[in-house]
């Protein structure tokens, strides 16, 4: 499925495919909405899949929020599709809710 980025109730919902082939553009988008606020939410409950490039680029941009004391936080992370893909250590341990400030 092609990936897309929509904005649904508060949250920044990433669906379909999020692969090595878009994983940089997407942690550059959000780089950018980054310039003119200080929060966000992730929803990953309706991915398809993930592979190791997107987690590195989700690790990144956390690493990048950190550092400017702002907050992002990752929800959907129960999705099956996901399961034994995402980290639970390190960055992103209790990854639903995270606040990385």
């Amino acid at each position: 499925m092609a990936f897309a980025i929509s904005f649904e109730n508060g949250k920044f919902w990433l669906r379909g495919n999020f692969t090595a082939n878009n994983a940089t553009l997407v942690r550059k988008h959000f780089e950018l909405i980054f310039q003119t606020q200080n929060e966000a939410i992730l929803h990953l409950g309706a991915l398809d899949k993930i592979d190791t490039a997107s987690v590195f680029e989700i690790q990144k941009l956390l690493k990048f929020t950190n550092q400017r004391h702002l907050n992002l936080s990752i929800t959907g992370t129960e999705n099956p599709k996901l399961k034994g893909k995402l980290p639970l250590n390190g960055m992103f341990f209790n990854l639903d809710y995270l606040q990385s400030a």
